[in-house]
């Protein structure tokens, strides 16, 4: 460093790989290299192409040397020529700066404007290089840029004639203390006749910017104000950098883009905070277009203007290893400061980011999400490129919003052990008492402030220089209490006593104030108003549990409903019924073992307390209240291990004190039979052959146990067989008997064959412990046997192909958990592999895909999974001693393996079908005349290279469907047999392109085919689906959306980008015309459907809108309604059959529903938020009080609307009542009640 001359924290993170040399530093690290002996040109140009190879692109476009959109970061100095838009502020600002140079006006002026509104942009890419580039007016001048939080004003600025530009001065208050403020502010008072200032600041920190004085003057002083862009200008934005760039933009994406931009009530201006959106829109169309015209196709798949952020930042974070992405947690959360109600992004050092030895991950993380401009980094610095990802990011979002208080304290925390390092570790800068108090309760909580286990404390998230600040403080204090016991007990005393007087006399005011109420109006509205917010308060937390614990947040939806029936409870309720939860039964805390009978009627459970208790299934259902309870081995012997025979009639035990059988063909009244154990063993895990004959138990000795068993209940005692490695072993049976498996620690496996079962037999198969430290922990057969597998200790599955048991093949392991994988078990038809983890989940794979089904949350390490024979429950368990009985498929339709775009239902609920996009390969659809047993039928895939659009549709009795492609077609499908639907017909071509959407009238004799790529239309007539006729092709004019035939008429309504929806008269089907047009929206028509009775049109919008119409004059409408309140674009519209309830599905991944009996007086029913994505489709089922919603999660979620429906289902469901303990725990405060009492 010292022969170099460089800068010690750059030169260091050259070496520890933490940054790369960039342009700006290049004579640094020539004097680097210089110093290192690497002193000719060759060599250092080899240093440097080095460098280059090793920097990533910045765009993804590969030929393409330049990038014409900028995406979330600012226009920096060196992009002036792709700056476009803002002409007249820039020549207006440069003008202001000339005059003051000139000596007219004020020499110090703010510019303003909200975050996004492209403040930044104009000053270093509009002012800065009118200064810095030979403008006459600024002869002799240059111009610096600066940032408060980067550093203080140098003393040296007014030696030359110098344009300082303080940009993001809203970092004064975000990253600077007191002091800091305070000296930049003094030294700006303090610059001379030789420096022109001009501050940039965020218009929401006006407030604080007015109270400090030395600023008045210059708010006072007329400070240029950065507003919205008119159209013209927008459109400047949008087309000029494509064209310079030697691209051309449709103009149909032009009319789109200003028209989603363009706010409610105004016609001439774009949000001003929408510009980094937009121009991340913009580039992510840039990157996705393989021509040289931005498409409004290549715009969509984006996912729009509000969509291509959260795209771009989910597409980075999937790419990411389990590792990667909790850094990405960790590193985002670093760099944004909040308060209580809002958050500006921070520019960290890099050093800060790296909290061990994982330099190379953290690079990763940060280098991938600079690739795609969603971080900007320098050589020692990194930042978010912009604050509109802390709101457009929903994962960031969340991630902030369910720690807004640790965040703060983490930042200050932060901050204070900087300031303790930058000091030389001064012992005055460690925390005090109180500071450190605060620290150590943040620490030790979690993202809601519970307790957690030490290992997932927030330690976690400390960087070396924070836990060494930390341990220094821990230090201090301690020595300072043992110095000042004594004086602190005594004043200890009186605090407490001063503190339980002040508690009396608070409780006396509130008693004497209640006693004054004494209108009886008064106290209704009073109770009213404490229920009303009590509710919502149960409501809130019901949403919050809901992924953690769904048993438990479906109790607490149901305590708010209850307590008072509010929107916000209404809709906590309805969601419940939508998120997959399990029938609880609570027992003692601590290991447990599980078992459903073969006939699916009783559950027995193994505790910790050493008793069993069997639980009976009623219609489907677990009681939670055993009708037998007997100890399974001894008094005081902890059971591991419970197992039925094929038959039901037998029931295995075991544990800490060895094992026992019974009869149970009564399970009433259990009989326990001889079960004989071979000195003090601990069973593990218990298991029969298939033929009941064989019973076999894995033990910590390792040894594998074995008996017969004859029609009695004795057991006859064999040999066991021994295990190569010291440590627990379980075993299995394959299916058909002949073979027997047992794997234990180091990665030990046997195979014997069974029929030499009364041998002392070598296995066929055996793999030796190699010191490994992955353990296999369980071990199952699929029911074919061909393929086994073994749960372990490296937080996976493996798997192997058994065709032959004497050579295991090795398959694709499972992965995806972040413990150990404690069980697992296959359903009984082989579509399902579910294993659980001390990670607290329990995931379900398809084993023949190895794609990821579902995943089941747990409050406690799961140790328990076992299907039902019948494959309608899967019983889990664990350490916390709860049992949890799943049924199944329960409301998440998994098996799409792309994003859904449509998931119609027939009219008579009898059908759905799931309109996938390409990549998934197939249309789905479900026999839904059961919607408790929903029957998948086979996947109805296209021939040859064909592939579907998404496009869907079901006629009103379920037996025709329709699949648009990409290239323009339709399949017809005869589903008239659920478990073999056919193709009609060849598929024929009608439209140009990619086919937008397919409707079918409620005769299910007409078809009406849209383009994705033009304006077209085609009208079919399907009425004999084997010989499909086109009956006419027509331009109906701007981007038709979403479609939907008038039930009782021959009206056809279109949604379009126009702003509004087109009534078209096909009546005569070989020339349609236009009969009436209805708008009044403020973007693009998404989405359009009819009451069943034909009487009203819905429709909604990208303006995030819906309106109703009376329709039954079509060529008259009247418009009844504008509902509001979704915060994303409307992507469907359904009425449901008796017409009183209308659902949107929305962008922002909600479903709402709106009471209409009365339209014109219609009113919010619920807010569904259940579904983890963009709703693409929501549509009610049938005559049913169901509702389907699906969209980019890749499944259809099912939930009940009629809350007495709702709270019967889920009361009848429930299991064990919400304890008192969890009530106080997650609702302190609130009463307790059970939810389903009465």
């Amino acid at each position: 460093v010292e022969r170099s001359g460089g800068l010690h924290g750059t030169v260091s993170g050259w070496f520890a790989g933490q940054h790369l040399p960039t342009p700006a530093s290049t004579p640094m690290f020539f004097a680097l290299l210089e110093a290192c002996g690497v002193d000719s040109e060759d060599e250092r140009q080899r240093w440097i192409g080095a460098v280059q190879r090793v920097r990533q692109l910045t765009a993804r476009r590969r030929g393409d040397a330049t990038v014409p959109y900028r995406g979330l970061e600012s226009f920096r100095q060196e992009d002036a020529e792709w700056f476009f838009g803002r002409d007249e502020l820039t020549a207006n600002l440069a003008q202001r700066v000339a005059s003051a140079i000139r000596g007219v006006g004020r020499r110090q002026f703010m510019v303003i404007g909200a975050s996004g509104s492209g403040k930044s942009s104009l000053l270093r890419a509009g002012l800065a290089p009118k200064v810095a580039e030979g403008d006459s007016r600024f002869d002799g001048w240059r111009v610096e840029i600066l940032q408060p939080g980067t550093g203080g004003i140098p003393s040296s600025i007014s030696d030359e004639p110098t344009v300082l530009i303080l940009d993001q001065f809203e970092e004064l208050w975000t990253q600077c203390d007191g002091d800091r403020r305070e000296e930049i502010l003094r030294t700006l008072a303090e610059l001379g006749e030789n420096t022109i200032a001009v501050i940039g600041m965020r218009a929401d920190f006006y407030g604080l910017a007015a109270e400090e004085p030395l600023l008045v003057p210059l708010l006072d002083d007329s400070p240029m104000v950065v507003g919205p862009l008119t159209d013209e200008q927008l459109r400047e934005v949008i087309v000029e950098p494509a064209v310079k760039a030697g691209m051309t933009v449709q103009s149909e994406l032009v009319q789109v883009l200003v028209s989603e931009l363009t706010p409610r009530g105004s016609r001439t201006a774009s949000d001003p905070g929408a510009l980094p959106l937009l121009s991340h829109a913009l580039l992510g169309t840039w990157q996705r277009s393989t021509r040289k015209t931005l498409t409004v196709s290549d715009y969509y798949a984006t996912d729009g203007i509000a969509g291509a952020v959260q795209q771009s930042a989910e597409e980075v974070y999937g790419e990411l290893t389990e590792r990667q992405q909790q850094l990405a947690r960790r590193i985002f959360l670093r760099l944004v400061n909040v308060d209580e109600v809002t958050q500006t992004r921070r520019r960290a050092p890099r050093t800060e980011l790296f909290l061990g030895d994982d330099v190379d991950d953290v690079n990763t993380v940060i280098d991938r999400f600079a690739l795609r401009r969603l971080l900007t980094v320098d050589e020692e610095t990194v930042e978010v490129s912009h604050e509109v990802l802390l709101s457009a990011w929903s994962r960031l979002r969340d991630w902030i919003d369910s720690d807004r208080a640790g965040l703060a304290v983490h930042r200050r925390f932060t901050y204070a052990a900087q300031v303790w390092e930058d000091s030389g570790r001064d012992p005055g800068a460690l925390l005090g008492p109180a500071r450190l108090h605060l620290t150590e309760e943040w620490l030790n909580s979690g993202e809601l402030g519970l307790s957690l286990e030490p290992s997932r404390t927030r330690a976690a998230d400390l960087n070396a220089t924070e836990r060494e600040y930390l341990a220094a403080s821990i230090e201090h204090r301690d020595q300072q209490e043992f110095a000042d016991r004594r004086r602190t007990r005594v004043l200890r005393r009186l605090v407490t006593a001063l503190a339980a007087a002040s508690v009396i006399a608070l409780v006396l005011a509130v008693v004497a104030t209640v006693a004054g109420i004494g209108a009886n109006r008064q106290r209704v509205q009073a109770d009213t108003a404490r229920d009303e917010a009590m509710s919502r308060q149960v409501a809130t937390e019901s949403i919050r549990m809901r992924e953690r614990d769904p048993s438990l947040a479906s109790q607490l939806a149901l305590a708010a409903f209850a307590v008072n029936e509010t929107t916000e409870a209404r809709s906590a309720l309805l969601d419940a019924s939508g998120v997959h939860s399990a029938t609880r039964i609570i027992g003692p805390p601590g290991a447990m073992k599980a078992r459903i009978n073969p006939a699916g009627t009783v559950v027995a459970v193994g505790g910790s307390d050493g008793k069993v208790r069997l639980y009976p299934m009623v219609d489907g259902v677990a009681s939670a209240v055993p009708q037998a309870e007997f100890l399974g081995v001894s008094e005081g012997t902890a059971l591991f291990a419970v197992a039925y025979s094929p038959d039901g009639r037998l029931l295995a035990t075991g544990g800490a004190g060895g094992a026992a059988l019974w009869d149970v063909s009564d399970p009433e009244n259990p009989v326990r039979g001889t079960l004989p154990v071979d000195g003090e063993r601990v069973v593990q895990d218990m298991e029969f052959s298939p033929d009941g004959t064989k019973l076999v138990a894995g033990t910590s000795t390792p040894d594998v146990l074995r008996w017969n068993i004859d029609v009695s209940t004795n057991a006859v005692a064999l040999p066991a067989l021994p295990h190569p490695a010291d440590g627990i072993v379980t075993a299995t049976f394959s299916p058909d008997g002949r073979f027997l498996v047992a794997g234990g620690r180091q990665s030990t496996l046997r195979v014997w064959d069974v029929a030499k079962w009364g041998e002392e037999s070598a296995p066929i198969f055996a793999t030796e412990p190699n010191g490994t430290t992955v353990h296999y922990l369980g071990v199952a057969f699929s029911p074919d046997g061909r393929e086994l597998a073994a749960g372990t200790t490296g937080r996976e599955v493996v798997r192997w192909d058994m065709s032959d048991p004497a050579r295991p093949t090795p398959l694709p392991a499972l992965t995806g958990f972040s413990s150990y994988v404690n069980e697992l078990n296959y359903g009984k038809d082989g579509t399902r592999l579910a294993a659980g983890s001390s990670d607290n989940s329990v995931r379900v794979w398809d084993p023949r895909t190895g794609a990821l089904i579902e995943t089941l949350p747990d409050s406690g390490a799961v140790t328990t999974v076992d299907y039902s024979d019948d494959g309608r429950n899967l019983v889990t368990g664990g350490l916390n001693g709860v049992t949890r009985v799943w049924a199944l498929p329960g409301p998440v339709w998994a098996g799409a393996r792309d994003t859904i775009f449509t998931s119609p239902f027939a009219a008579d609920g009898s059908r759905l079908v799931a309109g996938v996009g390409a990549r998934g390969g197939a249309m789905l659809a479900w026999n839904t005349e059961d919607l408790d047993r929903p029957a998948v039928m086979p996947e109805l895939k296209p021939q040859g290279a064909d592939s579907f659009s998404g496009a869907s549709a079901v006629s009103a009795d379920g037996n025709l469907a329709v699949s648009g492609t990409g290239g323009g077609g339709a399949y017809l499908w005869d589903l008239s047999d659920p478990a073999s639907p056919r193709i009609y017909s060849e598929p024929a071509v009608y439209v140009k392109g990619i086919v937008a959407v397919v409707a079918l009238n409620p005769a299910g004799d007409l078809l009406a085919v849209s383009s994705q790529d033009d304006n077209s239309i085609a009208l079919v007539d399907v009425s004999d689906p084997s010989e499909p006729k086109l009956l006419s092709s027509t331009d109906v004019g701007s981007y038709p959306q979403m479609m939907a035939f008038q039930p009782g008429t021959d009206i056809l309504a279109i949604a379009n980008a126009k702003n509004e929806v087109d009534l078209w008269d096909v009546s005569n089907a070989a020339s349609p015309r236009v009969a009436a047009t209805v708008g009044g929206f403020e973007s693009y028509a998404l989405a359009v459907s009819f009451s069943a009775d034909g009487t009203l049109l819905a429709a909604g919008s990208a303006d995030h809108s819906v309106a109703v119409w009376d329709v039954r004059t079509p060529s008259a409408p009247e418009e009844l309604a504008r509902l509001l309140g979704p915060e994303g674009a409307i992507y469907s519209i359904s009425f449901n059959r008796a017409g009183d309830r209308l659902a949107a599905g929305a962008g922002d991944g909600t479903v709402w529903l709106w009471d209409i009996e009365t339209p014109s007086r219609s009113t919010r029913f619920a807010t569904l938020s259940a579904y983890p994505g963009r709703v693409n489709d929501a549509q009610f089922a049938g005559e049913s009080d169901m509702i389907a919603g699906s969209g980019s999660d890749k499944t259809v979620r099912l939930w009940g609307i009629d809350p007495d429906s709702v709270v019967d289902r889920l009361c009848r469901t429930a299991g064990s009542p919400i304890t008192e303990a969890e009530w106080e725990r997650y609702l302190p405060g609130v009463p307790y009640q059970d939810p389903c009492a009465g």
